[in-house]
């Protein structure tokens, strides 16, 4: 068998090139692949032998990253990850690689486009769901007032990385709708992650994922000070169109828009979405406020932030 000598040298160049710090046996063997069709890597080289080598001569290490029981105790209720790793990984990179076709979304998401009042003990990380068909029935306000005196779902599907929390969530169906890359402190490469538009109604609609009505709101000043109002008001009408929610998320979208200082004129596109129901800003809230103008029950607290 070639001595790893002969080799080795242009494989650790090859894996530099890719400036990731994280990576699957499946992308190691891709690889390999590669580097064996343009003759640098003798075929008879398994990926076993590929991936030796370069933990000898590149660093590379293999971590686990476990799962989390609600009480934050260890073993949690589901399998480990095992990922490859260089120097030192983010746990955003990390968190996108645990499966195929996941993007940074709320909190997460929020960080990534400079809002930092989010604290960052956990990432946030979606892959959609399949396609489903579209849910049957009216919407009614005893449907409305039961769901939201429930308390809010969380993800059960976590890991963690160096104490920070991995929140894995699976959302509907969107085709990865406003995902672009950014980059990204600790990566070397863009992450994928949704767009402010996108992100302001993925928050509106999981408050918990976040760090709660307040965090939202801040993220709608933030976007006000940034954007054209007309603009920003399209791009989060059009989102909401596209994502097809069934609860009326844009009578709170157009709260927190006033509430960041938005003039009525530039909400007529949401008031023109109809105004029918009593709706909530997030569930459980146990000091309520009423705001005519949007019919949304909101923390008592917001009114005075």
């Amino acid at each position: 068998m070639p001595r790893p000598a002969e080799w080795s040298r242009e494989a650790v160049r090859a894996l530099a090139r890719t400036n990731r710090r994280v990576f699957t046996a499946g992308d190691l063997q891709r690889l390999l692949e590669e580097l064996q069709k343009a003759n640098t890597i003798p075929e008879t080289i398994s990926a076993r032998r590929f991936t030796e080598v370069m933990q000898v001569e590149a660093g590379l290490r293999e971590e686990e990253v476990p799962s989390v029981a609600d009480t934050g105790e260890k073993p949690g209720p589901y399998r480990a990850f095992r990922r490859y790793v260089i120097g030192t990984a983010s746990s955003e990179e990390l968190a996108v690689s645990l499966r195929p076709r996941s993007y940074l979304s709320h909190g997460s998401a929020l960080h990534a486009h400079g809002i930092t009042e989010v604290q960052k003990d956990a990432v946030y990380v979606n892959q959609e769901q399949r396609p489903k068909l579209p849910a049957r029935g009216m919407l009614t306000q005893q449907a409305i007032d039961r769901a939201f005196s429930n308390r809010a779902r969380e993800s059960r599907y976590v890991f963690e990385n160096g104490g920070t929390r991995l929140v894995l969530l699976a959302g509907k169906h969107t085709g990865n709708h406003r995902v672009i890359e950014l980059p990204h402190d600790g990566s070397d490469i863009a992450l994928p992650v949704t767009d402010l538009p996108r992100t302001l109604v993925d928050v509106t609609v999981r408050p918990t994922y976040a760090g709660g009505p307040g965090v939202v709101l801040d993220a709608y000043r933030h976007a006000v000070s940034k954007a054209d109002p007309h603009a920003l008001v399209v791009d989060l009408v059009n989102t909401l169109e596209t994502l097809g929610h069934v609860y009326p998320y844009h009578q709170a979208i157009g709260f927190y828009l006033e509430m960041a200082g938005l003039r009525s004129v530039h909400l007529n596109a949401l008031q023109d979405r109809g105004i029918h129901y009593d709706f909530y800003l997030c569930n459980r809230i146990e000091t309520p406020a009423y705001n005519p103008n949007w019919r949304v029950h909101v923390p008592q607290e917001l009114m005075k932030a």
